[in-house]
């Protein structure tokens, strides 16, 4: 949740450019408490969007739910905290309920064994790494390593070893395994030179999208700026247009949104767009919600002069 397009790549693109217009971070830990605050709806039994209103302990096991910090042994903080304002980095804090605990260890041993199995599958580990990942095979006495295989091993060493006084935690073996498998692949994996050529066209994709929106920037007359844009994709047009008029005061909506707009009483978050960083920030808002194939499609479109 809260995940950019492209994974954490397209995170650091839009990380730049919320930093350079905005003055803020972007990490998908926040953006996905910003998405369950402000930017999913639900329809009510009167036919009516509103905010989801989720519960503190479900919003605080979103925004601390990081695997990625190296800890054996979570314990659920004591303290309530602000988790808007007061988390300013990820992994921060450790989650306030054991149920979030959980989910944060999960997220570490989850991605680790699917990373690895994508990666043979793309052909990106050489005989140095296949005959590493032999040897990790041979450690849990099977003929391969796989996600399957990692997560047993990982789940089952959990449940044996997490108590009230360990918090969750797994044997000081197999937490050396994860964190072996993790270095093996930020070396072989995260920083191979395949994926440079990826990493420059996802930015290239995200950029030209924020870049075609900000320039259209008119205050109050945004919508009708948007509308008559030079840009060549009326998927972004058309899409954009849509969304942003759920999220602005009512009457900058134009008529063609304004029946649907009417059944959405959620936090107006964009106000009337009367300051360019709150366009901005809905263009990032937009964007992060983008799928990969929706974010293709779209800067084909920008591109395409048939």
């Amino acid at each position: 949740l809260g995940h950019a397009p492209f994974g954490h790549q397209g995170e650091e693109v839009l990380n730049q450019l919320i930093q350079k217009y905005i003055g803020t971070s972007f990490w998908h830990e926040r953006n996905g408490l910003r998405f369950v605050d402000y930017i999913e709806l639900l329809i009510d039994p009167y036919d009516e969007y509103r905010n989801l209103s989720l519960t503190y302990a479900v919003r605080d096991g979103i925004i601390s739910h990081c695997g990625e910090v190296d800890e054996n042994g979570i314990i659920p903080r004591n303290e309530y905290i602000d988790l808007e304002k007061d988390y300013t980095s990820v992994g921060q804090y450790s989650p306030y309920t054991w149920e979030g605990c959980v989910v944060k260890i999960a997220d570490k041993i989850a991605y680790i064994g699917r990373d690895i199995e994508d990666a043979k599958t793309l052909g990106f580990l050489d005989e140095e790494a296949l005959s590493i990942l032999s040897g990790y095979a041979k450690k849990y006495d099977q003929k391969a390593i796989n996600s399957t295989i990692i997560m047993n091993n990982l789940i089952s060493d959990i449940c044996n070893n997490s108590s009230v006084e360990k918090g969750i935690c797994m044997s000081e073996e197999e937490y050396r395994m994860l964190s072996e498998l993790k270095q093996f692949n930020y070396k072989y994996i995260y920083k191979h030179k395949l994926l440079e050529p990826y990493k420059n066209y996802t930015e290239l994709i995200i950029n030209t999208i924020f870049n075609s929106l900000h320039e259209i920037y008119d205050g109050r007359h945004t919508f009708a700026a948007i509308k008559k844009t030079n840009i060549n994709s009326e998927l972004l047009i058309n899409s954009f247009s849509e969304w942003l008029s759920g999220y602005v005061e009512y009457d900058i909506v134009p008529d063609i949104y304004k029946q649907k707009a009417l059944k959405k009483r959620n936090e107006k978050i964009y106000s009337k767009l009367e300051k360019e960083q709150l366009y901005d920030q809905a263009i990032i808002d937009y964007i992060s919600g983008m799928t990969d194939r929706f974010a293709i499609k779209v800067f084909n479109e920008i591109i395409y002069y048939g």
